[in-house]
């Protein structure tokens, strides 16, 4: 600093300036903390655990990202999308995964995320579409948490979009579903 001319080191010791370089360094640490994992909200976290255990094929993994209701539905023998193919539960997940490979070792990227309406008294609902970073298809993943702001986000659907719009895609449970945004 001695080395420096008295009228810089003068400005320099100004308190906007000073509030200047407070401001730029905060806004440099935001910005490293928000590309990082701990930037990341709860619902992002969540996606990402998701489809890392789905594209390392670990069935339990993925299982455990589930609702409670997903689970139970996808344990289900008597629905019928089920029951055509006389598999259940995590065996069903794991023939799911497996039948869209590409679907799970592909990236995404976020591209928007939308409140869901439900009628369901102290549960709230979000659904995330999710783009491949390169080429066509997506996916669509809703997620619930009941009881408020501070309960874990579990996911509650999954949908493969199809690569051609003539095509229809594919949820977890068997749902035909759009994903149409009415605004």
């Amino acid at each position: 600093m001695e080395a420096l001319p008295p009228g810089v080191l003068n400005i320099l010791q100004q308190p906007i300036v000073i509030g200047i370089f407070v401001v730029f360094f905060g806004m440099v640490i935001y910005e490293f903390l928000k590309r990082t994992m701990l930037g990341k909200t709860p619902i992002d976290r969540l996606i990402i655990k998701m489809l890392l255990h789905a594209k390392q094929g670990s069935v339990a993994g993925v299982w455990s990202t589930f609702a409670p209701a997903l689970c139970a539905t996808l344990k289900d023998k008597r629905r019928k999308y089920l029951r055509d193919r006389g598999i259940y539960g995590t065996k069903y997940l794991e023939f799911f995964i497996n039948t869209h490979k590409k679907a799970f070792q592909s990236k995404y990227i976020i591209q928007s995320r939308h409140g869901v309406n439900i009628d369901e008294p102290n549960t709230e609902m979000m659904m995330i579409h999710l783009k491949k970073s390169s080429g066509k298809g997506g996916l669509t993943i809703w997620v619930t948490r009941e009881g408020g702001v501070t309960s874990p986000w579990y996911i509650h659907e999954v949908y493969i979009h199809a690569r051609q719009k003539e095509e229809l895609g594919y949820s977890l449970t068997g749902k035909s579903m759009s994903t149409r945004i009415y605004q």
